[in-house]
């Protein structure tokens, strides 16, 4: 096995005894995994055997991928009233930070054409471009003189483009380095490409997608873009505190950056590992019957709090993979809550979604998310009933 971005041999091999979820459903499909990190470039990246890596194509292509609602997640920021989707935010993001109106924009893993559709408004005279691997989509996608769709290969992409714009789509490709340098070939000299990722230095339960290629911090995606041609300028944002987001801008003849030291990986799997442990402690209190004291209580967080399983019903906050990963360790959890209108009602690895709106006082909500989990925690505390745990 070679690194997937400069080509070379010299990788740690690195066991992750978690298990591993698929982006579709959020089904466990591996009980653990192995990653590879890099020594040169410091990518990294997941192996996928002759036959699973057929099958991950098969599924990116396949009609259920196209029904499974990608681009229906919304989220809750100040600025707006009432949720808003991801999509939006981002349109927003690059109308107010371009020095110029783009004349033609691609869309490298567009599903429904959802962001393009936002830049209808925002920028008016541009042409939109969708490309996804994902022919059935094609019937989603927005008609108009505006709109192309794209499928097949990259290779079967033509013209220059202004912005190229890759949300949660890199991670998916095989072969990240001939992909980023055929991106460097449609772009306009002058040209820009968008990317939004999950940084596992944020939300360490990011590593635990199988079914993509490669995982990233700031540093990662900074280095591989270096190697790749670019220079990076990362895009902090409140709307997006557990992702990477920034413009990567062709380099030219300029020299490339120096590789960066990460290391970030094995602080994930320590806090991977310290999480399982609590996790286990709550599902072991469920199967107990929370009998005893020490059985229906979990030891106290780093911040502090307690969780007493006597109290309430037991739930956990998103319908994603963080609480895919919760319900997998502790089945005996009842319930998932969301503020997303579309999803209440629903059902979410077989247990009914509710509005945080519905949860009483005893209600007991893990929050499983990292660096983010304190905001997250004081944001729910502050408008909803129940007792918030962050893990």
């Amino acid at each position: 096995m070679n690194c997937s971005l400069c080509g070379r041999p010299e990788l740690d091999a690195i066991h992750v005894p978690h298990p591993f979820f698929r982006h579709m459903d959020f089904e466990m499909i591996r009980p653990s995994a192995c990653l590879y990190r890099c020594r040169l470039c410091r990518l990294l990246q997941t192996e996928h055997g002759k036959n699973e890596a057929a099958a991950l194509d098969r599924m990116y292509r396949g009609k259920r991928y196209a029904r499974s609602r990608q681009t229906e997640q919304t989220v809750q920021v100040p600025e707006y009233r009432g949720p808003v989707t991801r999509s939006f935010l981002q349109a927003d993001i690059l109308a107010n930070g371009m020095d110029r109106e783009p004349a033609s924009i691609l869309d490298i893993g567009c599903f429904d054409g959802r962001l393009l559709n936002e830049f209808v408004s925002r920028f008016p005279s541009a042409q939109l471009h969708g490309f996804d691997v994902n022919e059935p989509v094609r019937r989603l996608f927005p008609s108009g003189k505006r709109f192309q769709f794209w499928t097949g290969s990259l290779e079967n992409v033509t013209g220059v483009f202004d912005l190229v714009c890759l949300s949660h789509s890199l991670i998916c490709i095989p072969d990240i380095g001939t992909a980023l340098r055929r991106i460097l070939d449609l772009l306009a000299p002058s040209g820009r490409v968008f990317i939004q990722l999950p940084d596992i230095s944020k939300n360490p339960y990011a590593i635990l997608f199988a079914d993509q290629y490669t995982y990233f911090t700031n540093t990662i995606l900074s280095n591989a873009l270096s190697v790749a041609g670019f220079d990076w300028s990362p895009i902090l944002s409140s709307w997006f505190p557990r992702e990477i987001l920034g413009i990567a801008r062709p380099r030219g003849a300029a020299l490339p950056a120096p590789v960066c030291e990460d290391t970030t990986i094995y602080g994930t799997l320590a806090y991977l590992n310290s999480a399982a442990d609590q996790m286990k402690r709550v599902s072991d209190a469920h199967r107990t019957g929370m009998s005893s004291p020490r059985s229906s209580r979990l030891r106290k967080s780093q911040d502090g709090i307690s969780f007493n399983l006597r109290r309430g019903r037991t739930g956990v906050l998103g319908t994603t993979l963080n609480a895919a990963w919760a319900d997998q360790l502790c089945p005996t959890m009842q319930f998932f809550v969301d503020e997303n209108p579309a999803k209440i009602g629903r059902r979410f690895r077989g247990k009914p979604v509710i509005h945080p709106e519905s949860l009483k006082p005893d209600d007991q909500i893990l929050l499983p998310y990292g660096l983010s989990g304190a905001a997250l925690r004081e944001k729910f505390e502050k408008s909803y009933s129940g007792n918030f745990v962050n893990f």
